[in-house]
């Protein structure tokens, strides 16, 4: 937002908020009234003089809750030590602060879209707070001012907004969190709440629906701001607000944009000037037109924010590797056999033939996630036994990955867990189903015969285990394993729990969301709970994938180890960044092909520094001149899409109905016309629903708005997850997944669609209250 307003300069009187909480919240903004009706109440504010803004060494900084995780130096944290903590929370703002991270808010004081760019660990979310309050106390209509702070998954949401509500514990503060009510009903807290927080998917969902315009809101933080490019959410809000930019003339009612991150990026540049074209396209992408560093401060932020040394291990080759030849031999066979089922296909022609030769290369893993995308499109249950195919492949893709990295036994262990889940419902398995499991328990009945060890799991965990037992050890220290695959992740966490026991010291995996094939994921409760602990020290160790690289905030992790993790210069920056206590270390345990990728990092790390520095050098009238031109593209580029989009749905106006069909078998759902939405919900209301189905009790109920989640459900045939049965007032409620479904013109038998969303079907879902849902199925009953 480009608006010209009052600017609070370092030597000026700045007013920072302490607010009185609204009557009958408390203040954390929860509410304690007996009607729970949120009231709004008068502010009252203070106004802090601040003269020169030059902290002395025994005033205490950040406090101990801080997001700037590396301590200063000894005297400093004596002075931390030993200081009211009580007088330090009521410090304004300015002055709990340091010179550098107040240098980082000017251009988002001036008014400006800005990405704040500084280091992992320089509390980048300290400088966003001191923006919001600045922000929220800035003018007469402060009342009016709405303030968004998005993360880009759950637990680093609950993380910052556990931090905004202590730091600034009289504003109104709205956490929305993931798939409630509550999060598609944003539009009834607008006037109750002053900061919201949630996942950007939730802002998109809501403005399909009943939050008409970003105009609602006076300023956005986007976290973790390099995502905001394709189709990510981030970057679907920013064409929409580019949209309404155009259309009102200019950024007068839009909010303020301010971006974090450590890295921007290169966009896998290969000099100096694609590097700066990248920042040009993210710049574009979230409006922005100057970038936030640090320039006066450097000895400042350089005493504030500790570097760990670094320090690089090759893996050590293993001569003999028996597991990995019976492995290999496994992908053969499910590979020949997968040949003859999918030839038969004209359309999976085209992809066998893409098959990459090295079967333990992540494009071999895109390759079967492909496969599997194709047989699901196919009907009359041609793809049934191709889908099953690929599944066994995803399986010893990730034997082979474990294999690699730890032991016979661990690689013995997955492969027993695989088989037990995938013979629950071998009553129901086709012929070519029923081979492959048994392939399965012969490759177990192998692996048992075997020892043979792997000296560099061993050498990962004497690491940690100097860490904790050794010379200089720190009791209260944490370190964070990186690994490429969720299914090593959790063996590695197996495995080092049995290791460290004898150091008293508890490991725990962290994985993303999304449940994925033979990959199962982690709900946000979880990954919630587990960085709690993490943080707390009842776990010491973390074992993560890429989800756990951005946005961690644990003060005490003094290291991180990079256990052949394959990534960019991105993926670098955030995984070192995220060992943040003072002489804390980055460790990297890889092969030689990995070893070069991360050199290769290094030199973009180096591009993006000095794109970043001769963007900073280039005249206003050069910016804008070059964001202008990037943006008409990305517009033009955006309406096509959105032309593209409408036209497809006017050719399918006329269409009928839809068939939906289980995505395994083909087996009927129920026709698209059965299908209403109901809250956040997508429900079946047919009759005789409950014979296509068999239930079994939910580990994880929970409500879900006026529905309380109580069963899964499978398809009686293939077994497949075809979502929940949730329960109000005796009734069952059959909750479709839509990610295990398929649609089937009832026009065109070819026209086979999948769908991650509800919202991206081809026709609109009648939408219904609890009457009128209730009365349907006492209708159908």
């Amino acid at each position: 937002m480009e608006t010209e307003k009052k600017t609070p300069v370092l030597s000026e009187v700045v007013t920072l908020g302490e607010r009185a909480p609204p009557e009958g919240h408390d203040v954390n903004g929860n509410s304690s009234g007996d009607d729970g009706e949120t009231q709004n109440t008068p502010k009252l504010s203070k106004t802090i003089k601040i003269e020169k803004v030059e902290q002395n060494e025994d005033v205490p900084q950040n406090d101990k809750t801080n997001l700037v995780a590396n301590e200063s130096d000894s005297e400093t944290e004596e002075s931390d030590d030993s200081s009211d903590e009580t007088t330090d929370d009521v410090k304004p703002l300015a002055q709990k602060l340091y010179p550098f991270q107040l240098e980082l808010a000017e251009n988002a004081l001036a008014g400006k879209n800005t990405i704040i760019c500084a280091p992992t660990g320089s509390g980048k979310t300290w400088v966003a707070l001191y923006i919001i309050d600045s922000h929220l106390q800035s003018a007469a209509d402060a009342g009016q001012k709405k303030v968004v702070f998005m993360a880009r998954n759950g637990a680093l949401v609950k993380q910052q907004m556990d931090f905004i509500s202590k730091q600034l514990p009289f504003a109104r503060v709205k956490h929305l969190k993931g798939d409630t009510e509550e999060a598609m009903m944003m539009h009834a807290f607008l006037e109750d709440y002053d900061i919201f927080l949630f996942t950007p998917q939730i802002l998109v969902n809501n403005l399909s629906t009943d939050v008409k315009s970003l105009s609602v809101f006076s300023l956005m933080v986007f976290d973790e701001c390099h995502h905001t490019r394709g189709s990510e959410p981030y970057s679907m809000l920013m064409k929409n607000y580019l949209m309404e930019k155009e259309k009102l003339k200019g950024t007068k009612n839009l909010p303020q944009i301010i971006g974090l991150t450590a890295s921007i990026g290169t966009g896998r540049a290969k000099s100096q000037k694609d590097a700066l074209d990248h920042i040009f396209r993210v710049c574009a992408s979230l409006d922005v037109r100057c970038l936030s560093t640090v320039e006066k401060n450097r000895e400042d932020l350089a005493k504030h924010v500790s570097v760990p040394s670094e320090e690089t291990i090759p893996m050590k080759r293993r001569p003999f590797d028996p597991c990995r030849s019976i492995l290999l031999q496994a992908v053969k066979e499910t590979g020949d056999f997968l040949e003859d089922i999918a030839l038969m296909d004209p359309k999976l022609i085209q992809v066998m033939h893409k098959c990459p030769s090295d079967v333990e290369s992540k494009r071999y893993a895109q390759w079967v996630a492909e496969v599997i995308k194709v047989a699901e499109s196919l009907t009359r249950g041609q793809g049934r036994n191709i889908a099953s195919c690929a599944k066994y492949l995803q399986i010893y893709y990730n034997a082979l990955e474990i294999n690699r990295l730890l032991r016979i036994p661990d690689v013995a262990f997955y492969i027993a867990t695989q088989h037990v889940e995938e013979a629950e419902y071998q009553d129901s398995f086709t012929k070519e189903e029923t081979q492959l499991l048994k392939k399965l328990k012969e490759l177990q009945k192998e692996l048992r015969k075997l020892n043979a060890e792997n000296p560099n799991v061993h050498a990962m965990s004497k690491i940690l285990s100097n860490l904790f037992a050794g010379e200089d050890a720190d009791v209260d220290s944490r370190a964070m394993v990186f690994v490429h695959a969720r299914a090593t992740c959790r063996a590695l966490a197996d495995f080092l729990n049995d290791e460290l026991e004898g150091n008293y010291v508890k490991t725990s995996p962290f994985l993303g969301k999304e449940t994925r094939g033979a990959d199962k994921g982690m709900t946000e409760d979880e990954q919630t709970s587990i960085l709690e602990e993490f943080r707390e020290g009842t776990f010491k160790v973390l074992v993560a994938t890429s989800v756990g690289m951005e946005g961690l905030d644990v003060p005490d992790c003094n290291m991180t180890l990079n256990y052949n993790f394959s990534g960019d210069e991105i993926t670098k920056i955030q995984m070192t960044g995220r060992s943040r206590k003072k002489k804390g270390k980055a460790v990297m345990i890889a092969t030689d092909a990995q070893l070069d990728k991360d050199r290769i990092a290094m030199y973009r790390i180096k591009l993006m520094t000095g794109a970043v520095e001769e963007f900073k050098r280039l005249d206003d009238s050069s910016v804008n001149r070059q964001i202008s031109t990037v943006q008409k593209k990305m517009l033009d580029d955006h309406k096509w899409e959105l032309k593209t989009k409408e036209l497809k749905r006017s050719k399918q106006s006329d269409v009928i109905d839809y068939e939906i069909l289980c995505r395994k078998c083909d087996a009927f759902v129920c026709n698209a016309s059965d299908v209403r939405k109901f809250e956040t919900s997508y429900v079946v209301a047919l009759r005789g629903f409950e014979e296509k189905i068999c239930k079994k009790e939910h580990t994880k109920r929970a409500n879900m708005g006026a529905l309380k989640k109580m069963y899964k459900m499978f398809c009686k045939t293939c077994p497949k997850d075809w979502g929940v049965i949730a329960v109000k007032d005796d009734i069952e409620y059959y909750i479709l997944k839509i990610e295990n479904l398929k649609f089937v013109s009832s026009i065109d038998s070819e026209d086979v669609t999948t769908h991650k969303k509800w919202t991206e079907v081809p026709y609109k879902v009648t939408e219904v209250g609890i009457r009128d849902l209730s009365r349907m199925y006492d209708e159908i009953n």
